[in-house]
């Protein structure tokens, strides 16, 4: 809950990861226990090497710290241009129908699992919470704080 609270409510506006794909994806978001059940989807942008943050923000030591310190866990940041919160969707529902199905530690590439892809978008239903970032919500003051 503690990465998804800020997802939730917007504040955070990139997902950081060690290793992500390129091109702009759209993700599922899945909380463990507790809750154990898929409960967004999002999308996120083209991916951005971090290192890459150093050079353009190298006159703001603030945020140098700031990537600096996020450099140890993480090489990219993927901006998230919309997010649409699920009426959850358990993993005990998953598993019923995809007996092999089980949550990956960092994520999976669903379109290599074009059934479950299908499953997932003919079951899903949106809650009214929903939003969408703009560029001008992108800023330094942003950068590697979630």
């Amino acid at each position: 809950m503690k990465w998804y609270l800020p997802l939730y409510d917007g504040r955070k506006k990139y997902e950081h990861r060690k290793r992500f794909c390129e091109e702009p994806v759209r993700a599922f978001i899945y909380l463990g226990k507790p809750i154990q059940a898929i409960v967004a989807e999002i999308g996120l942008g083209e991916r951005e090497n971090i290192c890459d943050w150093q050079e353009k923000y190298i006159d703001d030591e603030i945020v140098i710290q700031r990537i600096n310190d996020f450099k140890k866990r993480n090489n990219y940041g993927m901006k998230v241009l919309w997010f649409k919160e699920i009426v959850p969707i358990e993993l005990a529902d998953i598993q019923e129908i995809f007996l092999d199905f089980r949550v990956p530690r960092s994520y999976i590439v669903l379109e290599n699992k074009k059934e479950l892809l299908k499953w997932l978008d003919s079951v899903k239903r949106y809650t009214s919470h929903s939003y969408c970032n703009l560029d001008k919500d992108f800023t330094k003051e942003i950068i590697c704080t979630y």
